[in-house]
C-alpha cells in the first residue's frame, strides 16, 4: 500500500495573466501608479515652470496652463514636518477629461505592469484618510517584498480640496 494521499499531476498551467502598463511613481514615501493612456508626458522639473498667482501654483507647460495637482498634503502624515518633504523631481502631466494636471513626484516614475489578479479593492478608511484618491490598489510581487501601489483616480484626486 502506498503512503501518498493525493497524486498530482504536473500539468503546465500557463494561461496569459491579463496586465496593463501602468507609470508607476512615488509622493511621501507612497506609490501610486496611473494607467500609461493617461500619462501625456513625464518631464524633469524646473522651477521656472512653477508660476504662483494668489496662494495657488501654476505650471506652464509649452505657454499652456496646467493645473498642479499636488498630492502630497493628501498624502502626508500629520506629524510630518515641511522640511521631510522630498524636493520634486519630475512632473508627470496626466490627461483627463477635465484637462492637462500637472503631478510633482518625488523620483522618476517607472513603467510597470500590473495584474489585473493583483488588484483589490481599498478598506473604506483608508479610501477616506486619503480624501478618495485611490478606490483600489495593486501588489507587486518582486523578490521578497510585495509593495502597495494606489492606484489614483484623477477625478477624485483633481475635486479634492
Amino acid at each position: 500500500m502506498s503512503d501518498t494521499l493525493i497524486a498530482l499531476t504536473s500539468q503546465p498551467t500557463t494561461q496569459p495573466q491579463e496586465t496593463c502598463k501602468a507609470i508607476v511613481f512615488a509622493i511621501a514615501n507612497h506609490l501610486l501608479a496611473l494607467p500609461v493612456s493617461a500619462i501625456f508626458k513625464v518631464v524633469q522639473y524646473s522651477p521656472a515652470l512653477s508660476h504662483s498667482i494668489h496662494t495657488k501654483e501654476l505650471i506652464l507647460f509649452y505657454q499652456q496652463p496646467l493645473t498642479l495637482l499636488d498630492l502630497h498634503p493628501v498624502l502626508t502624515q500629520p506629524s510630518d514636518t515641511p522640511q521631510e518633504r522630498s524636493p520634486t523631481e519630475c512632473l508627470i502631466i496626466a490627461q483627463a477629461q477635465q484637462g492637462l494636471y500637472a503631478i510633482p513626484v518625488d523620483q522618476p516614475p517607472t513603467l510597470q505592469e500590473l495584474a489585473f489578479s493583483s488588484i483589490h479593492p481599498l478598506p473604506t478608511h483608508y479610501s477616506k484618510a486619503i480624501a478618495h484618491i485611490a478606490s483600489h490598489f495593486a501588489l507587486l510581487y518582486q523578490h521578497d517584498a510585495a509593495p502597495k501601489i494606489l492606484l489614483l483616480d484623477l477625478y477624485q484626486a483633481s475635486h479634492q480640496e
